[in-house]
């Protein structure tokens, strides 16, 4: 439909006015990078992408992200907002025990094998009555990029009256179709289509990226680039957002990158030789996040932002993610 230009100005300049008001805000995660990245927060229209390679915490970085589009502390008037969890990979009992695990901080045999008595029943019990949320929906049947357009739009309207609609999907490689790239791209476009249909819509989508980056060794290729994302062009062009969440101390690099350090001044605290023109990163309990784009980037220099943690630490996988536990697996 073809609209004049008084018509579409006059609601783009009505919505920036709300948020000049204070009347809309931005989603808030409680990871400042990505906030900042996307200046100030997640907003309806944008189309995020999570990618990385095997056990690196995707979907706990997911996790986090459609926990805090609830929290109330960071982002009031939770009522207000709906999530749809395309959950194609994970079961939802994986995702509840992984749930448990994280908020109740214990190891996964006590929650599959401990009786919940006592304070950690009640606990437990909390967790599970927050999932059971009439503002959380489930998509959990990988199918293919039209029938899951049909299926979202159907869900979009029925909520159009909702501030924000969080939608997420684990994870793009998992649509269903003859020829995968294909299909992928179909579904970023219809995604694309939604976002302008629908103006109280984002999305989260994890993506693989290919094994290629797990057999490099020299130092100045290590990091992943645009080429290292799997299957699809469309993901680069579509998307507002794309974060590699990366680990690789656990692909057995011990120094990361060779870099400029005037480049990564924000970033001196983690090289091996911040005095020098020239350095490089280490890697023993660091998670690197790469930002491969950026749409309307403010500051480029924020395109790397690493989590080092301490070094008494040990890596393994019994670790949770949170603010300052590493996290190895998906």
């Amino acid at each position: 439909m073809i609209k004049t230009s008084k018509e579409v100005i006059l609601n783009a300049s009505k919505e920036i006015s709300l948020y000049q008001q204070g009347k809309l805000k931005p989603i808030k995660t409680r990871y400042k990078h990505f906030n900042e990245n996307l200046i100030g927060g997640i907003y309806p229209g944008k189309i995020i992408v999570i990618a990385g390679i095997a056990q690196m915490g995707k979907t706990y970085f997911l996790n986090d992200i459609e926990s805090d589009f609830f929290n109330e502390g960071l982002n009031p008037n939770a009522n207000e907002r709906v999530l749809l969890r395309c959950n194609w990979e994970m079961t939802v009992r994986d995702l509840l025990t992984n749930k448990l695990k994280s908020v109740l901080k214990v190891q996964l045999k006590d929650i599959l094998f401990k009786q919940p008595t006592g304070d950690f029943g009640n606990k437990f019990r909390d967790v599970v009555r927050g999932e059971m949320d009439d503002k959380i929906y489930y998509n959990e049947e990988p199918t293919n990029a039209l029938d899951w357009y049909n299926d979202t739009r159907e869900f979009l309207a029925k909520f159009r009256k909702k501030q924000h609609i969080l939608v997420t999907l684990d994870h793009l490689a998992l649509v269903e179709g003859n020829v995968l790239k294909t299909s992928i791209d179909s579904l970023l476009g219809y995604a694309n289509k939604l976002k302008k249909e629908f103006s109280n819509v984002s999305f989260v989508f994890i993506s693989q990226l290919n094994r290629d980056i797990e057999y490099r060794t020299d130092i100045r290729f290590l990091a992943p680039i645009r080429s290292d994302l799997y299957a699809s062009d469309a993901i680069y062009h579509i998307a507002d957002i794309i974060v590699v969440k990366h680990i690789p101390f656990l692909l057995g690099h011990d120094k990361y990158m060779a870099i400029q350090t005037n480049d990564y001044k924000h970033l001196k605290k983690f090289m091996n030789n911040p005095t020098s023109t020239h350095s490089n990163f280490r890697t023993r309990n660091a998670i690197f996040y790469h930002y491969l784009k950026i749409r309307n980037a403010e500051d480029y220099m924020q395109r790397l932002h690493i989590d080092y943690l301490d070094e008494n630490i040990e890596i393994n996988d019994n670790y949770d993610k949170n603010i300052t536990q590493l996290t190895v697996f998906d």
